[in-house]
């Protein structure tokens, strides 16, 4: 068996580990690539291990993470956007997300009175307190439609 450079996982064994990591939704794949004499018989039975299982999930979710672009490293793509883009459309664009991210523009709208907490309304006014935020949510996406399309 194989050195799986001291990073063995609850009980996992080498073979496993290496199932674990040639795992890309093949299980009987993963077990040839992992040694194991029956694959097909070894894939389905090692997906069903809890512990396998989990690893894999971690495994994954570790890679999406990798992949998922930070907060800082979007506003830094809008900053060289802004900055170098060739399209003044562009450059617009990219320093208005970047201004969005940083919560530059916020809007606070009113709908009636904040005197009386939700906990003090009935069903019925608080409803109608939803249905009014909804139409003055909905007439601002219009509103903002309108205007990127006059930018466009």
């Amino acid at each position: 068996m194989g050195d799986n450079g001291g990073k063995r996982k609850k009980g996992l064994n080498d073979r496993q580990l290496r199932f674990v990591q040639c795992y890309a939704g093949n299980a009987t794949e993963a077990a040839r690539m992992a040694g194991y004499k029956n694959p097909k018989l070894a894939g389905t039975r090692l997906l069903s291990n809890d512990t396998i299982r989990e690893a894999v999930s971690n495994r994954e979710l570790k890679a999406v993470k990798r992949e998922i672009m930070t907060r800082e490293e979007r506003q830094e793509l809008w900053s060289n956007m802004a900055k170098n883009a060739k399209r003044d459309a562009d450059r617009l664009k990219a320093s208005e997300l970047l201004g969005k991210s940083q919560a530059d523009f916020t809007e606070k709208i009113m709908v009636g009175s904040l005197e009386q907490t939700v906990k003090e309304l009935d069903d019925e006014e608080l409803n109608r307190r939803i249905r009014q935020i909804d139409s003055a949510s909905a007439a601002l996406r219009l509103e903002a439609r309108a205007t990127e399309e006059t930018v466009h």
